[in-house]
């Protein structure tokens, strides 16, 4: 199992991001209003892979410690992914096998899928 525990977000990181570099992200994915917290492509914008390249390399080059933010994006976006399966040729039209539609009990997606309730059983008992 992937060591999640230690997995610490926080939207400060995505904030000093988007003051510096990240085309993706806007204002409003930022900073949204109550209404706008249930818009999918605005949390689209945030959960990105071009925004969790983007901010690990900012990390790196200013010397911040972001990597419990990069960490769990990564993890969001690949369940994302996981789920939002709508058709049996998504992951062979835009290469990537975690769209790809789950085929049976032992496929990697269903593995993390497993690591994923794991994990939230563990932050659960932590409330």
């Amino acid at each position: 199992m992937n060591d999640w525990s230690i997995c610490k977000a926080s939207m400060s990181n995505l904030r000093q991001l988007y003051a510096k570099m990240a085309p993706c992200l806007t204002y409003k994915a930022l900073h949204p209003s109550n209404l706008e917290r249930h818009n999918v492509k605005l949390v689209l914008k945030i959960f990105d892979e071009k925004t969790i390249i983007a901010l690990d390399t900012f990390g790196n080059n200013t010397n911040t410690d972001m990597s419990g933010t990069t960490k769990f994006m990564k993890i969001i976006l690949r369940l994302w992914k996981i789920l939002n399966v709508k058709s049996t040729g998504k992951g062979h039209r835009k290469h990537d096998t975690d769209m790809d539609p789950i085929r049976n009990a032992d496929d990697s997606n269903v593995l993390f899928l497993r690591e994923v309730y794991s994990w939230l059983v563990q932050w659960e008992a932590l409330q």
